[in-house]
């Protein structure tokens, strides 16, 4: 069965790397222009995020488009058994390009087909994402969306789910990053520790909910292999649940302390965080995001030095629905 996937998606990239539709090849004598590109990206970041809102999507971008990318199963085996993935790849990818990976979780009681469905049965966020990269509002990226969830344990509950995300960032470094980087082009040379670590700046970890719950304690635990991060509607739970309201300070230290601890800076990632007015996470959030704005030397909110920001929607409630407004509107100032 593994050998026919690996068949499945060997035959797909063969087949799709003759197409270079929006394709750039990175050379290796253009790191001054790329540091140039790199600090005019920055400036752009951040006037586009000094005027950031959330913008509804318009209907046209629901809708399918002939420069459509596909949803490929990607199977991998974990020390709690098998499990699959499923990455997006846009329209045109070829197999001389690198491309940016972005991590996406779902949230409680969902699934890995939550945002994008499949291939045979696509849901309108992808769409949105088609529509984006070809209309030159975002690079194409690769998007992945596994679960948390294994045999073990199945995450029903919400100690479950905890109990099962707690184990997930072991399982991302050692076994669902390798399988997705060493089939599909990315920037990293190896998918062993070193070269996770030196392509982090082009990897991101974003999550709904208890996918939220996850970004967090990645931005923990793997701070080493990914730079930016999308908390979507969920606080912080490594002290208790809920934590981001309950013991605010306590949490923002917290998140701030892992920075050190993993040797890392304030110019090292970047977060973007959002909720909605009416999600029921917003009142773990907003007091969570407030205590770390209080610590500037880790999480800075002014100035040029900005890497992270907190967006609130009015109007958002805990939903899928607004969970897509949101990425229509993050992905362009992501990629």
């Amino acid at each position: 069965m593994k050998k026919t996937i690996l068949f499945l998606l060997l035959t797909f990239l063969i087949s799709t790397s003759s197409n270079s539709w929006g394709a750039t090849v990175q050379n290796a004598d253009s790191d001054e222009r790329n540091l140039e590109a790199s600090t005019e990206d920055a400036a752009s970041e951040r006037v586009a995020l000094d005027a950031f809102e959330v913008r509804p999507i318009p209907q046209e971008y629901r809708t399918p488009t002939a420069r459509a990318g596909k949803i490929v199963r990607l199977d991998y085996e974990t020390d709690d058994g098998s499990k699959f993935a499923y990455v997006y790849v846009p329209y045109g990818y070829n197999r001389f390009t690198k491309y940016d990976v972005l991590y996406l979780m779902h949230g409680g009681g969902d699934n890995q087909g939550t945002f994008f469905g499949d291939d045979r049965n696509p849901s309108d966020l992808k769409n949105v994402v088609d529509r984006l990269i070809e209309n030159g509002e975002m690079k194409p990226i690769l998007i992945v969306m596994p679960t948390y969830v294994t045999q073990s344990r199945n995450g029903v509950s919400i100690p479950d789910a905890w109990n099962a995300i707690l184990q997930f960032p072991e399982e991302l470094s050692k076994y669902l990053i390798p399988a997705v980087e060493s089939v599909f082009s990315t920037y990293a040379e190896s998918v062993d520790d070193e070269g996770l670590t030196a392509s982090r700046d082009h990897r991101a970890f974003g999550g709904f909910s208890m996918g939220s719950a996850a970004t967090w304690l990645v931005f923990q635990k793997r701070l080493r292999h990914f730079a930016r991060f999308l908390p979507i509607s969920g606080d912080c739970w490594t002290l208790e649940r809920q934590g981001g309201k309950s013991k605010s300070e306590e949490t923002a230290k917290a998140l701030a302390d892992s920075v050190k601890e993993q040797g890392y800076t304030s110019k090292d990632f970047k977060i973007y965080a959002i909720t909605g007015d009416h999600d029921i996470a917003e009142p773990n959030m907003t007091p969570m995001l407030d205590a770390m704005k209080r610590l500037p030397e880790t999480f800075e909110t002014d100035g040029d030095g900005v890497n992270t920001w907190y967006f609130v929607k009015t109007g958002g409630w805990h939903s899928v629905a607004d969970v897509k407004e949101y990425m229509y509107n993050l992905l362009p100032v992501l990629y």
